[in-house]
C-alpha cells in the first residue's frame, strides 16, 4: 500500500513535469518579452535543465519502488496522454469544413405566376416568347399611346437563387467570400418558353470581404436594400427605389453600437439620351469611379441611412466630346412598430442630378445630349420617394402596402417628347406561411407611366407565387 502511494505520487509529478515546460516557457514569454530575446533564450535553458534534473529523479524513484509489472502500464498511459494530438474543432452547426474554412449554401426556390393588363398598348414580347417586363415590373416599359389594351400570363421560376458563403478559419479576422446567382440577371443568353424554358445562371453577387474592406459587386453602398418591402415582385417599390449591383471598393468603420460609416468607389456608367432619340444608352466612356459616403444609425428599434454619391459624366463621341458632374442625396429608414414590434414602416427619399442609372431601373437617364451649338450634355434632376408598411395579422400571416414615384425635369426638346418624364406604382400583397421557410403570396399592383408629351400609360398586374428557403 505504501509502495503504490509513492508510486502514484510519483507519477502524478511526472505528469507534472511534463507539462511544466509549457506553463512556465507561456509565463516566461510573457514577462519577459519586454527583456529581449537574449533574456528569453537564457530562461528557457535553465527552465530545460531543472526539468530534465526533475525527471531523472523522479524516474529513479519509481524503479527503486515499484515492481515493472505495476509501473510499465502508468507509463505507457502517461507517454500516451502527452502524445495525443489536440482535439479537432467542432464541425460547423452550419454548412461543411472544406478548404480550410466554412463553406455554406442557400437561397431559395420561387416560382411566379404573373397575369398583367397592359391598358394602353400590346405588352412587350420578344422573339422567344419572353420578357423580363411580363416578369417583373419595369417601369420604362409601360406601354404608352397603343390603341386598345393586351393581357398577358406569364409563368417562371427563374428568380430562384443560389448563394455559396465561404468564411475561413483565420486568427484574430473575420474573412467572408461570397457568390450569389440567380436564373434572372443573364439578358441574351436566356432560352425560350417554346419547350424546355432552359434558363441561364446569371451573377448578381461575388465579393471578398477582410475586416472592414470589402471589395467585388455587391448592392450599391447608395443603396439601403434594408428598406425593400416584402413583395412578390422582384424589387417592389421599383419606381423610386435605389437599385444598382456593381463592382466596388468599400471601406466600413463602426463608430459605436448604434453609428456605422461608410465610403465607397464604384463602378462608373454614364447613361446618355439624345435630342430627336428616345432611346437610352449606357456611354462606357467613364474613366472616374463613382464616390459614395453613407452613414448608418440606429435609434431603439428605428435604423435609418443618409446616402451621398458624387459622379462624373462622361460622353466621346465624334464632334461630341464631354463631361459634366452629377450628385445624388438619398435618406431612408425602417420603423417597428405596434405589439412586439411586428408592425413596420419603411421609406426612401432620394434627388440629385445624373443619377437616373441608380433610380427605377433607369427609366430616367443621366444626361442629355445636345450636339448643336457646339455640344453639351446636361445632367438630369430627378426626385424620387417611396412609403411601404408591413403588417402582421398572425404568427403565419402578413400584408404589406406600398407606393412608388419618381419624375424628373427634362428639357422640352428633348426626343420630341417621347421621353420617360414621371412613372408611379402601387402595390398591396399579403403572405401566408404554412410552414417555417415556405410562403405564399398574392399580389395586385398598378402602374403608370408619363413622356414629356404629355401621354400616360398603365398596367394592372395580378402576381402569385410560392417560394421555399434554404
Amino acid at each position: 500500500m505504501h509502495c503504490n502511494t509513492r508510486i502514484l505520487a510519483a507519477v502524478s509529478l511526472m505528469a507534472l513535469a511534463s507539462a511544466l515546460p509549457q506553463m512556465v516557457l507561456a509565463q516566461t514569454v510573457q514577462t519577459g518579452a519586454q527583456d529581449g530575446a537574449g533574456t528569453i533564450d537564457q530562461r528557457v535553458a535553465a527552465l530545460e535543465a531543472e526539468v530534465a534534473w526533475l525527471r531523472g529523479q523522479l524516474t529513479s524513484q519509481l524503479v527503486a519502488n515499484a515492481q515493472p509489472a505495476t509501473l510499465e502500464p502508468r507509463v505507457t498511459a502517461l507517454e500516451q496522454r502527452a502524445a495525443a494530438p489536440t482535439a479537432a474543432a467542432p464541425a460547423p452547426t452550419e454548412g461543411f469544413r472544406a478548404a480550410g474554412g466554412t463553406v455554406r449554401f442557400s437561397g431559395f426556390v420561387k416560382v411566379d405566376g404573373v397575369f398583367t393588363r397592359f391598358n394602353d398598348g400590346p405588352g412587350p414580347i420578344t422573339a422567344g416568347g419572353g420578357n423580363n417586363a411580363r416578369e417583373f415590373y419595369v417601369p420604362s416599359a409601360t406601354p404608352v399611346g397603343g390603341a386598345a389594351d393586351d393581357l398577358r400570363f406569364t409563368g417562371h421560376g427563374k428568380q430562384s437563387r443560389l448563394v455559396i458563403t465561404v468564411t475561413p478559419t483565420l486568427d484574430g479576422h473575420q474573412a467572408t467570400a461570397l457568390v450569389e446567382m440567380d436564373f434572372a440577371s443573364a439578358p441574351g443568353t436566356q432560352g425560350t418558353q417554346n419547350a424546355t424554358n432552359a434558363y441561364d445562371l446569371g451573377l448578381r453577387r461575388a465579393y471578398l470581404s477582410l475586416d472592414n474592406w470589402l471589395v467585388g459587386q455587391d448592392w450599391t453602398t447608395f443603396q439601403n436594400v434594408a428598406v425593400l418591402p416584402e413583395t412578390t415582385d422582384f424589387i417592389g417599390t421599383t419606381d423610386g427605389t435605389v437599385f444598382v449591383r456593381q463592382p466596388q471598393l468599400r471601406y466600413t468603420r463602426r463608430v459605436s453600437d448604434d453609428v456605422t460609416w461608410q465610403f465607397a468607389l464604384e463602378n462608373p456608367e454614364t447613361t446618355v439620351q439624345g435630342v430627336g432619340n428616345a432611346a437610352t444608352g449606357g456611354q462606357d466612356d467613364d474613366w472616374l469611379p463613382d464616390a459614395v459616403a453613407r452613414l448608418n444609425l440606429t435609434r431603439g428599434t428605428a435604423t435609418y441611412s443618409v446616402a451621398f454619391v458624387g459622379r462624373q459624366l462622361v460622353i466621346e463621341q465624334p464632334g461630341l466630346d464631354e463631361t459634366t458632374a452629377g450628385w445624388g442625396l438619398s435618406f431612408s429608414g425602417k420603423i417597428p412598430f405596434g405589439p412586439q414590434n411586428g408592425h413596420d414602416l419603411r421609406f426612401m427619399v432620394t434627388t440629385g442630378e445624373g443619377i437616373g442609372r441608380y433610380i427605377g431601373l433607369g427609366l430616367i437617364p443621366d444626361a442629355y445630349a445636345i450636339s448643336a451649338g457646339g455640344g453639351r450634355l446636361e445632367a438630369i434632376p430627378v426626385t424620387s420617394a417611396t412609403v411601404a408598411t408591413r403588417f402582421r395579422l398572425g404568427p403565419r400571416t402578413r400584408t404589406n402596402i406600398g407606393l412608388a414615384w419618381q419624375a424628373a425635369d427634362l428639357d422640352p426638346l428633348l426626343s420630341a417628347g417621347t421621353a420617360s418624364e414621371s412613372s408611379w406604382s402601387l402595390f398591396a400583397n399579403i403572405f401566408f406561411t404554412p410552414v417555417p421557410g415556405t410562403d405564399l403570396g398574392i399580389e395586385y399592383r398598378r402602374g403608370e407611366r408619363g413622356l414629356l408629351n404629355g401621354q400616360e400609360g398603365s398596367l394592372d398586374r395580378l402576381h402569385v407565387v410560392a417560394k421555399r428557403g434554404f
